[in-house]
């Protein structure tokens, strides 16, 4: 090997070991650690708690019973009662209830009938309350509440269309979510 090429090489090792050169200086090192932690997530559930119940002019009947003999005329009250059960831990959960779905009645029928929704909370929550948007309710905690839905046939029905069509209500679909933050209560 020529004079050169040595004396190159070490004037490299000597300026990686005075110089500072990287990996060849020691240094001092001490550690530290964070606590560990085992965090709970918020969850919802709902569920339906017993049986549907239906009625007919404020008597209890099945729903056989009114999809396959009970022809309405004016006067008569159709009630169909549903029982939720709900569990929300965390906060901010937001019930939402879509408007009655009747795809397949013809308007003339529709026109002809009255109906309601109702959401009724059953025993205390931590909350249960109406939104700014409609068929919302902020809720939290434990509980239960029953979905009513009445189809009324006006006594004072005046028609001449013969009410030949059914009145077809498709089944809801609730949804209970777990949000941010708790939408608007109500005003007024």
């Amino acid at each position: 090997m020529n004079k050169v090429v040595k004396g190159t090489i070490a004037a490299a090792s000597a300026v990686a070991l005075f110089g500072g050169g990287a990996g060849s200086l020691a240094y001092w090192q001490a550690t530290a650690n964070t606590d560990g932690l085992l965090l709970q997530m918020g969850h919802v559930e709902m569920y339906r708690t017993g049986a549907a119940g239906y009625a007919f002019n404020d008597e209890s009947v099945s729903a056989d019973t009114l999809e396959g003999g009970t022809w309405l005329v004016p006067g008569d009250v159709v009630t169909y009662s549903q029982s939720y059960q709900i569990d929300v831990r965390g906060t901010d959960a937001v019930l939402r209830v879509p408007e009655l779905d009747f795809t397949g009645t013809p308007d003339y029928v529709l026109e002809a009938i009255e109906t309601t929704l109702e959401v009724i909370p059953n025993g205390a929550y931590s909350q249960f309350s109406a939104t700014n948007e409609a068929r919302a309710f902020n809720v939290t905690g434990y509980g239960s509440f029953t979905v009513r839905i009445t189809i009324e046939v006006p006594e004072e029905l005046e028609d001449d269309e013969p009410m030949v069509d059914p009145i077809n209500l498709t089944e809801l679909q609730l949804t209970l979510t777990q949000v941010a933050e708790p939408l608007p209560d109500a005003v007024g």
